[in-house]
């Protein structure tokens, strides 16, 4: 079974900041890797998704301009970013960016594997909790049948946001997931 979870916005600069030598990530931290550019959400998630760089992908910000179709697409949201009113009948993702996935690419090679998405619930089955994910991530890990599981979570980013990097808010929200990854990984 091999898991990949994706923790949106813990960078290296918020583990080295936040967590001590002894904690879970810190402790198991291999290598410094540098992000893709631009550094947004929408772009680093779809360079692991798709294994290309943004500028391959496409994929470069929440807000995107399309000037065939005169709009400011949000991506996963598929509405103008400027104009509520305005109507988008299409699908802009599947129009102007629709490409293998890294799932279809290790299910092409690896028919053999079960493959798993965990996201939050902003997604149609998505789970309300982290500890709703990485229990799944448990549950999955009990099943004969080799896996391939891509867990993603929208924190800390959107405390970033919210709250600022260096906010106590964000400070606890790191050391928590950090525990909690921490725990869920000593049950796999």
């Amino acid at each position: 079974h091999v898991f990949l979870l994706l923790l949106d916005g813990m960078g290296y600069n918020i583990v080295k900041k936040y967590l001590r030598r002894q904690d879970f990530l810190k402790n198991h931290l291999k290598n410094r890797i540098t992000s893709v550019f631009p550094s947004t959400t929408v772009a680093a998630t779809n360079a692991v998704l798709t294994g290309k760089p943004p500028w391959a992908s496409g994929y470069l910000g929440w807000v995107q301009y399309l000037k065939d179709e005169d709009l400011y697409d949000v991506v996963f949201i598929n509405k103008d970013y400027y104009d509520d009113h305005k109507v988008v009948d299409e699908n802009m993702l599947d129009k102007y960016f629709k490409q293998p996935q890294i799932f279809d690419l290790i299910k092409e090679a690896h028919p053999e594997l079960m493959i798993h998405q965990l996201f939050p619930n902003f997604r149609v089955d998505g789970f309300d909790t982290i500890d709703d994910e990485l229990k799944k991530m448990v549950e999955i890990r009990k099943q004969q049948n080799p896996s391939f599981t891509y867990i993603y979570w929208g924190e800390p980013d959107l405390t970033e946001h919210d709250e600022g990097p260096f906010s106590e808010k964000t400070k606890a929200l790191v050391q928590s997931l950090n525990e909690k990854v921490g725990e869920y990984a000593l049950k796999l």
